[in-house]
């Protein structure tokens, strides 16, 4: 899955787990990278707070699943960045609603 980044990975969970163990491995993977700032751990906490902002949310974690799903399916090309937050976004930041 080239380009994709499972979230699931980044918290250490499973993709069926119950919202507040989701919640529960954040808090603890945080702490733990905040513990000593680093360069690396800036950015594994930057990439940690991308993956708990859209797990967290139910609308999010929803529409995250369906782009992970066709990310399995075809190896990476449904599964980019641009493609994940376009889903979960709309473009530009602003919704896109089905008529």
């Amino acid at each position: 899955m080239s380009g994709f980044t499972d979230y699931y990975d980044v918290l250490g969970v499973k993709p069926r787990c119950h919202h507040r163990l989701i919640e529960e491995a954040y808090w603890v993977r945080a702490r733990d990278l905040q513990s000593i700032p680093t360069r690396e751990s800036v950015q594994a906490l930057a990439l940690l707070n991308e993956a708990y902002e859209v797990l967290g949310s139910a609308h999010k974690r929803l529409a995250y699943d369906r782009q992970r799903a066709g990310a399995l399916k075809s190896d990476g090309a449904a599964g980019s960045r641009r493609g994940l937050f376009a889903a979960l976004f709309g473009v530009f930041g602003k919704r896109e609603h089905a008529a």
